[in-house]
Protein backbone atom coordinates (compact mmCIF):
# COMPACT_ATOMS: atom_id res chain seq x y z
CA UNK A 1 0.00 0.00 0.00
CA UNK A 2 1.31 3.57 -0.42
CA UNK A 3 -0.50 6.72 0.55
CA UNK A 4 0.53 10.29 -0.78
CA UNK A 5 -0.86 13.35 -0.10
CA UNK A 6 -0.37 16.81 -1.90
CA UNK A 7 -1.20 20.34 -1.29
CA UNK A 8 1.70 22.74 -2.03
CA UNK A 9 5.69 23.39 -2.28
CA UNK A 10 7.52 23.98 0.23
CA UNK A 11 11.34 24.45 1.32
CA UNK A 12 12.73 23.69 4.50
CA UNK A 13 15.82 23.14 6.47
CA UNK A 14 14.88 19.78 8.00
CA UNK A 15 12.49 17.31 7.26
CA UNK A 16 9.66 16.07 9.68
CA UNK A 17 6.99 13.83 9.66
CA UNK A 18 3.37 14.14 11.83
CA UNK A 19 0.75 11.58 11.63
CA UNK A 20 -2.64 11.86 13.82
CA UNK A 21 -3.74 8.12 13.58
CA UNK A 22 -6.29 9.85 16.03
CA UNK A 23 -7.96 11.23 13.20
CA UNK A 24 -7.85 15.28 13.80
CA UNK A 25 -4.86 15.81 11.83
CA UNK A 26 -2.54 14.52 9.40
CA UNK A 27 0.36 16.69 8.88
CA UNK A 28 3.35 15.64 6.17
CA UNK A 29 6.35 18.22 5.41
CA UNK A 30 8.31 17.15 2.51
CA UNK A 31 11.05 19.65 2.08
CA UNK A 32 12.78 20.56 -1.13
CA UNK A 33 9.78 19.65 -3.28
CA UNK A 34 10.45 20.64 -6.97
CA UNK A 35 7.99 21.57 -9.46
CA UNK A 36 8.93 20.75 -13.45
CA UNK A 37 9.19 23.85 -15.28
CA UNK A 38 6.21 23.24 -17.45
CA UNK A 39 2.79 24.49 -18.46
CA UNK A 40 -0.03 23.62 -16.34
CA UNK A 41 -2.17 21.20 -17.92
CA UNK A 42 -5.77 21.08 -17.27
CA UNK A 43 -8.54 18.44 -16.42
CA UNK A 44 -12.28 19.37 -16.98
CA UNK A 45 -14.67 17.84 -14.32
CA UNK A 46 -18.36 18.40 -15.07
CA UNK A 47 -21.75 17.30 -12.50
CA UNK A 48 -24.29 15.57 -14.82
CA UNK A 49 -26.32 16.15 -12.04
CA UNK A 50 -29.62 18.51 -10.89
CA UNK A 51 -28.25 18.39 -7.04
CA UNK A 52 -25.33 19.60 -5.47
CA UNK A 53 -22.55 16.94 -4.87
CA UNK A 54 -21.45 17.26 -1.50
CA UNK A 55 -17.42 16.57 -1.00
CA UNK A 56 -17.95 14.22 -3.96
CA UNK A 57 -14.36 11.77 -4.75
CA UNK A 58 -13.39 12.44 -7.62
CA UNK A 59 -10.92 9.58 -9.19
CA UNK A 60 -8.24 10.26 -11.24
CA UNK A 61 -6.44 7.14 -12.96
CA UNK A 62 -2.73 6.93 -13.39
CA UNK A 63 -3.64 5.69 -17.04
CA UNK A 64 -5.57 9.10 -17.88
CA UNK A 65 -3.24 11.34 -16.56
CA UNK A 66 -0.47 9.53 -18.38
CA UNK A 67 -2.52 9.98 -21.64
CA UNK A 68 -3.18 13.86 -21.04
CA UNK A 69 0.94 14.55 -20.01
CA UNK A 70 3.50 12.81 -21.70
CA UNK A 71 5.58 13.71 -19.35
CA UNK A 72 4.19 12.21 -16.25
CA UNK A 73 6.71 9.31 -14.99
CA UNK A 74 6.27 6.93 -12.86
CA UNK A 75 7.99 8.85 -9.95
CA UNK A 76 6.02 11.57 -10.62
CA UNK A 77 2.89 13.16 -8.88
CA UNK A 78 0.72 15.59 -9.25
CA UNK A 79 -0.74 18.97 -8.01
CA UNK A 80 -3.96 19.62 -8.34
CA UNK A 81 -5.24 23.24 -8.14
CA UNK A 82 -8.61 25.72 -8.59
CA UNK A 83 -8.08 29.23 -9.23
CA UNK A 84 -4.40 28.99 -7.66
CA UNK A 85 -5.79 26.91 -4.20
CA UNK A 86 -4.50 23.84 -4.05
CA UNK A 87 -6.20 20.87 -2.90
CA UNK A 88 -5.76 17.91 -0.45
CA UNK A 89 -5.03 15.00 -3.12
CA UNK A 90 -4.10 11.10 -1.73
CA UNK A 91 -2.50 8.66 -4.15
CA UNK A 92 -2.87 5.34 -3.92
CA UNK A 93 -1.10 1.83 -5.18
CA UNK A 94 -3.74 -0.24 -5.45
CA UNK A 95 -1.65 -2.85 -7.00
CA UNK A 96 1.22 -2.82 -4.49
CA UNK A 97 3.85 -2.40 -7.23
CA UNK A 98 5.00 0.84 -5.71
CA UNK A 99 3.89 3.15 -8.39
CA UNK A 100 0.43 5.49 -7.10
CA UNK A 101 -2.53 4.32 -9.41
CA UNK A 102 -5.16 6.72 -8.61
CA UNK A 103 -4.63 10.31 -7.57
CA UNK A 104 -8.10 10.90 -5.74
CA UNK A 105 -9.94 14.11 -3.78
CA UNK A 106 -13.13 15.81 -2.66
CA UNK A 107 -14.99 18.54 -4.32
CA UNK A 108 -18.10 19.93 -3.80
CA UNK A 109 -19.82 20.82 -6.91
CA UNK A 110 -22.95 22.76 -7.82
CA UNK A 111 -25.71 21.57 -9.46
CA UNK A 112 -24.33 20.32 -13.27
CA UNK A 113 -21.18 22.71 -12.78
CA UNK A 114 -18.43 22.26 -14.68
CA UNK A 115 -15.10 22.95 -12.86
CA UNK A 116 -11.35 23.16 -14.61
CA UNK A 117 -8.45 22.04 -12.58
CA UNK A 118 -5.40 22.65 -12.97
CA UNK A 119 -2.86 19.71 -13.22
CA UNK A 120 1.24 20.41 -12.55
CA UNK A 121 3.88 17.50 -12.41
CA UNK A 122 6.03 17.05 -9.21
CA UNK A 123 9.21 14.97 -8.62
CA UNK A 124 7.61 14.86 -4.94
CA UNK A 125 4.78 15.37 -2.70
CA UNK A 126 4.70 18.76 -1.12
CA UNK A 127 3.85 20.39 2.81
CA UNK A 128 0.24 19.20 3.50
CA UNK A 129 -1.82 20.10 6.81
CA UNK A 130 -5.08 18.01 5.79
CA UNK A 131 -8.39 16.99 8.70
CA UNK A 132 -8.41 13.27 7.99
CA UNK A 133 -11.94 12.06 6.70
CA UNK A 134 -11.34 8.37 6.22
CA UNK A 135 -9.36 5.34 8.14
CA UNK A 136 -9.13 1.98 7.88
CA UNK A 137 -7.59 -0.52 10.53
CA UNK A 138 -6.24 -3.99 11.74
CA UNK A 139 -4.59 -4.23 15.09
CA UNK A 140 -3.91 -7.59 17.11
CA UNK A 141 -4.14 -7.90 20.61
CA UNK A 142 -0.95 -7.80 22.60
CA UNK A 143 0.18 -10.10 25.47
CA UNK A 144 -0.26 -7.46 27.70
CA UNK A 145 -3.62 -6.79 26.58
CA UNK A 146 -3.06 -3.62 24.70
CA UNK A 147 -3.35 -3.84 20.70
CA UNK A 148 -0.66 -3.16 18.46
CA UNK A 149 0.45 -1.32 15.04
CA UNK A 150 -1.91 -1.09 12.12
CA UNK A 151 -1.75 -4.53 9.93
CA UNK A 152 -1.55 -4.36 6.07
CA UNK A 153 -2.51 -7.97 5.43
CA UNK A 154 -3.69 -10.66 7.65
CA UNK A 155 -5.04 -14.28 7.75
CA UNK A 156 -7.99 -15.60 9.56
CA UNK A 157 -7.48 -18.72 11.53
CA UNK A 158 -9.24 -21.39 9.59
CA UNK A 159 -12.92 -21.47 10.65
CA UNK A 160 -12.18 -19.04 13.64
CA UNK A 161 -14.83 -18.94 16.38
CA UNK A 162 -16.47 -15.36 17.92
CA UNK A 163 -14.82 -14.79 21.35
CA UNK A 164 -16.64 -16.12 24.47
CA UNK A 165 -16.78 -12.66 26.13
CA UNK A 166 -18.01 -14.45 29.76
CA UNK A 167 -14.19 -15.87 29.27
CA UNK A 168 -12.02 -13.19 27.77
CA UNK A 169 -12.38 -9.46 28.29
CA UNK A 170 -10.79 -8.38 25.20
CA UNK A 171 -10.90 -10.54 21.64
CA UNK A 172 -8.27 -11.16 19.31
CA UNK A 173 -8.39 -8.19 17.42
CA UNK A 174 -9.56 -4.39 18.14
CA UNK A 175 -13.35 -4.86 17.97
CA UNK A 176 -13.19 -8.50 16.68
CA UNK A 177 -11.62 -7.13 13.19
CA UNK A 178 -11.28 -5.00 10.28
CA UNK A 179 -13.22 -1.73 11.14
CA UNK A 180 -13.84 1.29 8.51
CA UNK A 181 -14.84 5.12 9.06
CA UNK A 182 -15.52 8.53 7.83
CA UNK A 183 -16.38 12.01 9.50
CA UNK A 184 -20.15 10.17 9.49
CA UNK A 185 -20.25 7.15 9.87
CA UNK A 186 -18.45 3.57 10.99
CA UNK A 187 -18.28 -0.09 10.79
CA UNK A 188 -16.63 -3.15 11.51
CA UNK A 189 -16.13 -6.88 10.59
CA UNK A 190 -16.42 -9.95 12.52
CA UNK A 191 -13.09 -11.95 11.27
CA UNK A 192 -14.44 -15.05 12.52
CA UNK A 193 -17.31 -17.41 10.90
CA UNK A 194 -20.20 -15.11 11.36
CA UNK A 195 -18.43 -12.81 8.96
CA UNK A 196 -21.05 -9.83 9.42
CA UNK A 197 -20.70 -6.52 9.42
CA UNK A 198 -21.61 -3.96 12.77
CA UNK A 199 -22.21 -0.49 12.66
CA UNK A 200 -20.74 2.97 14.49
CA UNK A 201 -23.46 5.55 14.96
CA UNK A 202 -20.88 8.81 15.18
CA UNK A 203 -21.41 12.14 16.69
CA UNK A 204 -17.81 13.41 15.90
CA UNK A 205 -16.25 13.70 12.36
CA UNK A 206 -13.00 13.09 14.10
CA UNK A 207 -11.54 9.21 13.30
CA UNK A 208 -12.32 6.92 16.64
CA UNK A 209 -11.67 3.46 15.54
CA UNK A 210 -8.13 3.49 16.57
CA UNK A 211 -9.09 3.27 20.49
CA UNK A 212 -13.01 2.62 20.98
CA UNK A 213 -12.71 -1.13 22.33
CA UNK A 214 -9.32 -0.59 23.77
CA UNK A 215 -10.36 -0.39 27.01
CA UNK A 216 -12.91 -3.16 27.85
CA UNK A 217 -14.05 -0.69 31.06
CA UNK A 218 -15.41 1.71 28.52
CA UNK A 219 -18.39 0.04 26.63
CA UNK A 220 -19.02 0.71 22.92
CA UNK A 221 -22.81 -0.45 23.23
CA UNK A 222 -23.15 2.69 25.50
CA UNK A 223 -23.39 6.37 24.03
CA UNK A 224 -20.31 8.17 24.33
CA UNK A 225 -19.07 11.46 23.27
CA UNK A 226 -17.99 10.15 20.09
CA UNK A 227 -20.92 7.85 19.26
CA UNK A 228 -21.76 3.89 20.09
CA UNK A 229 -22.35 0.47 18.81
CA UNK A 230 -25.79 1.17 17.36
CA UNK A 231 -26.60 -2.18 15.40
CA UNK A 232 -28.13 -5.42 16.54
CA UNK A 233 -26.10 -7.90 14.21
CA UNK A 234 -27.12 -11.77 15.74
CA UNK A 235 -27.45 -14.06 12.91
CA UNK A 236 -28.12 -11.33 10.49
CA UNK A 237 -25.48 -10.30 7.95
CA UNK A 238 -25.94 -7.04 9.91
CA UNK A 239 -24.41 -4.01 8.17
CA UNK A 240 -23.90 -5.29 4.14
CA UNK A 241 -21.95 -8.08 4.63
CA UNK A 242 -22.04 -10.78 1.65
CA UNK A 243 -23.93 -14.21 1.31
CA UNK A 244 -23.91 -16.34 -1.54
CA UNK A 245 -26.63 -18.24 -3.07
CA UNK A 246 -26.26 -21.20 -5.43
CA UNK A 247 -27.91 -23.59 -7.12
CA UNK A 248 -28.29 -27.51 -6.39
CA UNK A 249 -28.78 -29.43 -9.37
CA UNK A 250 -31.82 -31.16 -6.48
CA UNK A 251 -32.91 -27.85 -5.84
CA UNK A 252 -34.36 -29.72 -2.69
CA UNK A 253 -33.02 -26.87 -0.11
CA UNK A 254 -31.81 -23.35 -0.03
CA UNK A 255 -28.43 -22.51 -0.67
CA UNK A 256 -27.96 -19.26 0.96
CA UNK A 257 -24.17 -19.36 2.23
CA UNK A 258 -22.39 -17.14 4.49
CA UNK A 259 -18.73 -16.62 3.43
CA UNK A 260 -16.77 -17.36 6.89
CA UNK A 261 -17.28 -21.56 7.03
CA UNK A 262 -15.50 -23.87 5.59
CA UNK A 263 -12.92 -21.52 3.36
CA UNK A 264 -9.66 -22.37 2.54
CA UNK A 265 -7.94 -18.89 3.76
CA UNK A 266 -10.03 -15.81 4.05
CA UNK A 267 -7.06 -12.63 3.54
CA UNK A 268 -7.25 -8.93 4.83
CA UNK A 269 -5.34 -6.48 2.49
CA UNK A 270 -5.39 -2.48 3.40
CA UNK A 271 -5.00 -0.56 0.14
CA UNK A 272 -5.41 2.73 1.15
CA UNK A 273 -6.03 4.74 4.34
CA UNK A 274 -7.02 8.24 4.19
CA UNK A 275 -7.00 11.31 4.88
CA UNK A 276 -9.55 11.28 1.59
CA UNK A 277 -10.26 7.35 0.68
CA UNK A 278 -9.77 4.25 3.17
CA UNK A 279 -10.14 1.18 1.12
CA UNK A 280 -9.49 -2.61 1.93
CA UNK A 281 -10.00 -6.10 0.30
CA UNK A 282 -11.30 -9.35 1.86
CA UNK A 283 -10.64 -12.48 -0.05
CA UNK A 284 -12.29 -15.79 0.83
CA UNK A 285 -9.83 -18.12 -1.34
CA UNK A 286 -11.58 -21.64 -2.02
CA UNK A 287 -14.73 -21.63 -0.27
CA UNK A 288 -16.56 -24.60 -0.21
CA UNK A 289 -20.10 -24.71 -1.68
CA UNK A 290 -21.56 -27.82 -1.34
CA UNK A 291 -20.26 -31.66 -2.86
CA UNK A 292 -20.06 -31.75 -6.21
CA UNK A 293 -19.90 -27.82 -7.11
CA UNK A 294 -15.84 -26.57 -7.51
CA UNK A 295 -14.84 -24.38 -4.64
CA UNK A 296 -15.17 -20.70 -5.51
CA UNK A 297 -13.44 -17.66 -4.73
CA UNK A 298 -15.04 -14.18 -3.46
CA UNK A 299 -12.73 -11.01 -3.20
CA UNK A 300 -15.00 -7.80 -1.89
CA UNK A 301 -13.06 -4.10 -1.97
CA UNK A 302 -14.74 -2.16 0.41
CA UNK A 303 -13.81 1.51 0.14
CA UNK A 304 -15.29 4.95 2.09
CA UNK A 305 -14.31 8.55 1.32
CA UNK A 306 -15.15 11.83 3.16
CA UNK A 307 -18.38 13.03 3.73
CA UNK A 308 -20.84 10.67 2.86
CA UNK A 309 -23.02 8.33 4.56
CA UNK A 310 -22.33 4.92 3.00
CA UNK A 311 -19.61 2.16 1.69
CA UNK A 312 -19.17 1.35 -0.93
CA UNK A 313 -18.63 -2.78 -1.87
CA UNK A 314 -17.22 -4.35 -5.32
CA UNK A 315 -17.62 -7.90 -4.96
CA UNK A 316 -16.11 -10.28 -7.82
CA UNK A 317 -16.20 -13.95 -7.85
CA UNK A 318 -14.18 -16.80 -9.62
CA UNK A 319 -15.53 -20.66 -10.85
CA UNK A 320 -19.43 -18.93 -9.91
CA UNK A 321 -21.78 -21.86 -11.02
CA UNK A 322 -24.75 -20.59 -13.64
CA UNK A 323 -27.42 -18.68 -11.52
CA UNK A 324 -25.10 -17.75 -8.61
CA UNK A 325 -26.27 -14.97 -6.71
CA UNK A 326 -24.72 -12.43 -4.54
CA UNK A 327 -26.67 -11.54 -1.39
CA UNK A 328 -26.48 -8.89 1.33
CA UNK A 329 -29.11 -7.25 3.14
CA UNK A 330 -30.67 -4.96 5.99
CA UNK A 331 -31.06 -7.36 9.86
CA UNK A 332 -34.93 -7.27 10.72
CA UNK A 333 -35.23 -7.57 14.57
CA UNK A 334 -37.94 -4.46 15.32
CA UNK A 335 -40.68 -3.37 13.91
CA UNK A 336 -39.77 -1.22 11.22
CA UNK A 337 -41.32 -0.41 8.16
CA UNK A 338 -39.31 -0.92 4.91
CA UNK A 339 -39.45 -0.30 1.13
CA UNK A 340 -38.24 -1.58 -1.57
CA UNK A 341 -38.04 0.94 -4.78
CA UNK A 342 -36.85 -0.49 -8.27
CA UNK A 343 -36.59 2.20 -11.11
CA UNK A 344 -34.82 1.57 -14.24
CA UNK A 345 -31.48 2.46 -12.99
CA UNK A 346 -31.08 1.34 -9.54
CA UNK A 347 -32.87 -0.52 -6.82
CA UNK A 348 -33.10 0.43 -3.28
CA UNK A 349 -34.11 -1.52 -0.24
CA UNK A 350 -34.19 0.60 2.67
CA UNK A 351 -35.72 0.49 6.64
CA UNK A 352 -36.81 3.21 8.90
CA UNK A 353 -37.51 3.04 12.56
CA UNK A 354 -35.87 2.97 16.20
CA UNK A 355 -33.91 0.30 15.28
CA UNK A 356 -30.52 1.80 17.11
CA UNK A 357 -29.32 0.18 19.79
CA UNK A 358 -30.23 3.59 21.84
CA UNK A 359 -33.52 3.13 20.89
CA UNK A 360 -33.35 5.78 18.36
CA UNK A 361 -34.42 6.02 14.73
CA UNK A 362 -31.89 4.54 12.35
CA UNK A 363 -32.10 3.59 8.56
CA UNK A 364 -30.24 1.23 6.84
CA UNK A 365 -30.26 0.48 3.04
CA UNK A 366 -28.98 -1.40 -0.06
CA UNK A 367 -28.60 0.71 -2.96
CA UNK A 368 -26.92 -0.71 -6.33
CA UNK A 369 -27.69 -0.04 -9.90
CA UNK A 370 -30.98 -2.46 -11.09
CA UNK A 371 -28.97 -3.77 -14.18
CA UNK A 372 -28.02 -6.59 -11.49
CA UNK A 373 -30.78 -6.80 -8.98
CA UNK A 374 -33.19 -9.81 -8.46
CA UNK A 375 -35.32 -9.18 -5.64
CA UNK A 376 -36.08 -8.74 -1.99
CA UNK A 377 -36.90 -11.52 0.32
CA UNK A 378 -36.76 -12.27 3.80
CA UNK A 379 -34.45 -14.39 5.24
CA UNK A 380 -35.72 -18.07 5.83
CA UNK A 381 -34.27 -19.66 9.02
CA UNK A 382 -35.14 -22.94 8.45
CA UNK A 383 -33.32 -23.15 5.38
CA UNK A 384 -29.60 -21.39 6.77
CA UNK A 385 -28.16 -19.95 9.43
CA UNK A 386 -29.13 -16.95 7.90
CA UNK A 387 -31.87 -15.30 9.73
CA UNK A 388 -33.96 -11.85 11.24
CA UNK A 389 -32.77 -10.30 8.11
CA UNK A 390 -34.31 -8.91 4.29
CA UNK A 391 -32.31 -10.07 1.77
CA UNK A 392 -31.14 -8.15 -1.48
CA UNK A 393 -29.82 -10.62 -4.81
CA UNK A 394 -27.74 -9.68 -7.05
CA UNK A 395 -26.65 -11.61 -10.26
CA UNK A 396 -23.16 -12.65 -10.67
CA UNK A 397 -21.18 -14.15 -13.41
CA UNK A 398 -17.87 -14.93 -13.00
CA UNK A 399 -15.07 -11.95 -13.17
CA UNK A 400 -17.62 -9.70 -13.46
CA UNK A 401 -17.39 -7.18 -10.64
CA UNK A 402 -20.82 -6.56 -8.61
CA UNK A 403 -21.48 -3.28 -6.69
CA UNK A 404 -23.75 -1.86 -4.31
CA UNK A 405 -23.30 0.61 -1.50
CA UNK A 406 -24.96 0.31 2.42
CA UNK A 407 -25.95 3.41 4.12
CA UNK A 408 -26.13 4.16 8.05
CA UNK A 409 -28.14 7.12 8.46
CA UNK A 410 -28.81 8.35 12.35
CA UNK A 411 -30.56 10.95 14.11
CA UNK A 412 -27.77 11.61 16.71
CA UNK A 413 -25.52 12.01 13.49
CA UNK A 414 -28.06 14.64 11.87
CA UNK A 415 -31.46 15.35 13.60
CA UNK A 416 -33.03 15.39 9.55
CA UNK A 417 -33.12 11.40 9.71
CA UNK A 418 -35.54 11.50 12.12
CA UNK A 419 -37.99 12.60 9.38
CA UNK A 420 -39.04 9.68 7.24
CA UNK A 421 -40.11 11.63 4.30
CA UNK A 422 -36.49 13.94 4.51
CA UNK A 423 -34.95 10.83 4.11
CA UNK A 424 -36.75 8.81 1.63
CA UNK A 425 -35.62 12.26 -0.49
CA UNK A 426 -32.18 12.00 1.17
CA UNK A 427 -31.75 8.74 -0.40
CA UNK A 428 -33.35 9.01 -3.99
CA UNK A 429 -31.04 12.25 -4.10
CA UNK A 430 -28.28 9.89 -3.77
CA UNK A 431 -29.71 7.16 -6.55
CA UNK A 432 -29.85 10.28 -8.67
CA UNK A 433 -26.52 11.58 -8.24
CA UNK A 434 -24.78 7.63 -8.44
CA UNK A 435 -27.08 7.17 -11.87
CA UNK A 436 -25.41 10.29 -13.12
CA UNK A 437 -22.08 9.98 -12.44
CA UNK A 438 -19.27 12.78 -12.78
CA UNK A 439 -17.47 13.44 -16.63
CA UNK A 440 -13.64 13.39 -16.57
CA UNK A 441 -12.14 15.18 -19.32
Amino acid sequence: MYTQLIQSPVKCTQATKTVSRSGLLLLLLVCAVSVQALPPYRVTVKNNSGLNRIEELVILKRAFLQKKIKELSTKNFVLIKHQGQPLVVQYDDLNNDGIWDEAVFLYTFKPFETVNFAVVVSDKPAAIKAVVKAHVRHKHKLNDNSFGENVITDTMPYNNQPTDFTRQKLPPYLTEGPAWENDKVGFRKYFDVRNANDLWGKTTDKMVMDFVGANPDSVYHHLSWWGMDILKVGRSLGAGAIALRIPLKDRKKDTLLRLGNNTRKIIYHSLADGPVRAMFTITYSDCNVAAGIEPVTVVEKISIWGGQYFYKNEVEIKNAPNGTELVTGIPDFYNCSVDVVQKKSFALLYSFGRQSEHNDTLTLAVMAPSKNFIKVNKAQEEYSDISNAYLFHQSMESGIPVTYSFFSLWQLTDKQFADKQKVRIFLEQQADLMQSPLSIK
